[in-house]
């Protein structure tokens, strides 16, 4: 038999240990949070070698998820991946999962404790997201509505979970924190859909203690700091730091329960498999990224990993976390990978750039770039734009001034430079911009920062909508303005 492939014995040990294993024991059990693919083959190589292709006890199957969690949390297999792979398979041969954690110890120069700052990471491609979810499944953690533990058995017609953002994001953009600390791991719960919709956008100062009321014990079975001066939402990074340290602590008790074999027996069961359901309808980020990825597949490019970590090869630290990945390049074995990083502030991009990566730090600037190679590759044939309606130079004068004037006011009053915006401004004029942003298929990097901020009315699209310059632009165009603005939650009547 390869070592490497494995054969069909192989095979159907991969699904025991990744079924049977993983998704019952930990909850691992969709695509979202199935962490540390590379570990799965040695751990269908620990299994095959084991009589009867199976764990000896609990206590053995628990020692062995101990080792794929820590090889999953710090990127073991980030580098050469065959390399590790041929040490690890040897590290089994010889002395099984013993050989194997003790090889992960060394690697990691005797560190296999998880901290506090291990749970900074933002967004559901953090690998702590994964860690998260695990405890959530394994711990108990109980329902904000219900006060039910997430478990499929417990929860019956309910048996579907929403990613809840416990600071609501439409809050925490009013006060003026940014995209990352928005979507920080540590602001990140799982609750019935009932429940996420029941709270909506409420503060935690209100709906915490409305849970607390009805079911004692809910708010630290999801690991909330009691203090309540931290519910509030100029606290938040303070928040965030007490509950990451909560999370640190629940982690490292189960993680070293795992390794002695001696994991409470409340937890010890199978746990069925539950339905987690995207709650992304008013994040313009998400409808954004969408909107390109789309876009990109007409335009016959390969379809991205989201919210993909990426891994460096020489420490397995990640030295960016991207909104998009094409590991092949956006177009599979032409040119290099391509990185869609719109947080490039907490980013390593030297490093990304020096490991060959080309980065994009803008969804205008990719869709920029992919239309102009098909372009390219088409012979410079574009498809004939119609003109604008005729108006009058007066209404041309002054939609020029309050294109001018929204990009001095995002500047001033909401702390947005649109570097982009001033450049179109340049180049074609106007109306020719605000006719491009329109027919783009997706919102404007602009538009996407205003709304975090809580300013559509700086908006290409709510000037576009105002009826005084409504001669200078098709019906379809000003629907496209419209609709784009009632869908994230603005109307003119609001202006």
């Amino acid at each position: 038999m390869d070592r490497f492939t494995g054969g069909s014995a192989l095979r159907t040990t991969s699904r025991m240990a990744r079924d049977r294993a993983k998704s019952g024991r930990l909850g691992f059990d969709h695509d979202q949070v199935l962490m540390g693919r590379y570990a799965i083959p040695v751990l269908s190589r620990l299994l095959h070698l084991t009589p009867g292709g199976t764990f000896l006890n609990s206590a053995h199957r628990d020692r062995v998820l101990f080792w794929y969690v820590h090889a999953a949390l710090w990127g073991r297999f980030a580098g050469s991946t065959e390399t590790i792979l041929a040490q690890d398979y040897d590290s089994v041969e010889r002395s099984g999962i013993d050989g194997l954690i003790a090889s992960l110890e060394r690697w990691r120069g005797g560190n296999l404790e998880v901290r506090p700052h291990d749970f900074d990471g933002s967004t559901r491609g953090s690998r702590f997201y994964p860690l998260l979810y695990m405890l959530t499944r394994v711990h108990g953690a109980r329902d904000f509505g219900s006060g039910l533990e997430l478990h499929a058995e417990m929860l019956g017609k309910l048996a579907s979970l929403q990613v809840h953002h416990i600071f609501p994001k439409a809050l925490l953009y009013k006060a003026g924190y940014d995209r990352v600390h928005v979507n920080a791991v540590a602001n990140f719960c799982f609750l019935t859909q009932n429940a996420n919709l029941a709270i909506g956008k409420r503060s935690p100062e209100d709906y915490f203690a409305e849970a607390e009321d009805k079911h004692p014990g809910v708010l630290a079975s999801q690991w909330i700091p009691m203090d309540r001066d931290l519910w509030r939402v100029d606290r938040y990074r303070d928040f965030l730091q007490a509950r990451r340290e909560l999370l640190a602590h629940a982690a490292q008790s189960f993680l070293a329960q795992l390794r002695a074999g001696a994991a409470p027996a409340a937890v010890a069961g199978e746990l069925r498999p539950v339905a987690i359901v995207a709650d992304e309808q008013d994040d313009v980020r998400a409808a954004q990224i969408k909107a390109m990825v789309e876009e990109l597949a007409r335009l016959g490019y390969a379809e991205p990993a989201l919210d993909s970590e990426i891994a460096d090869p020489a420490s397995g630290r990640a030295p960016a976390m991207a909104e998009a990945f094409w590991p092949d390049g956006l177009q599979p074995g032409q040119g290099k990978p391509v990185v869609l990083e719109l947080d490039p502030e907490v980013a390593d991009l030297p490093r990304l750039e020096e490991l060959g990566y080309e980065v994009f730090t803008s969804v205008d600037a990719l869709l920029g770039y992919a239309t102009r190679r098909n372009e390219t590759a088409a012979g410079d044939e574009q498809e004939p734009v119609a003109p604008p309606p005729s108006a009058s130079s007066g209404v041309h004068a002054e939609f020029d001034a309050a294109m001018r004037s929204v990009y001095d006011r995002a500047r001033s009053e909401a702390n947005y430079h649109a570097s982009y915006f001033l450049s179109m401004l340049a180049e074609h004029g106007s109306l020719a911009t605000a006719r491009r942003l329109l027919r783009s298929p997706a919102v404007s990097d602009g538009f996407a920062a205003l709304w975090e901020r809580g300013r559509l009315d700086l908006t290409v699209e709510a000037l576009v909508v105002q009826p005084r310059f409504g001669e200078l632009f098709t019906p379809a165009e000003t629907e496209v303005a419209r609709h784009r603005l009632e869908q994230f939650g603005w109307s003119a009547a609001v202006a």
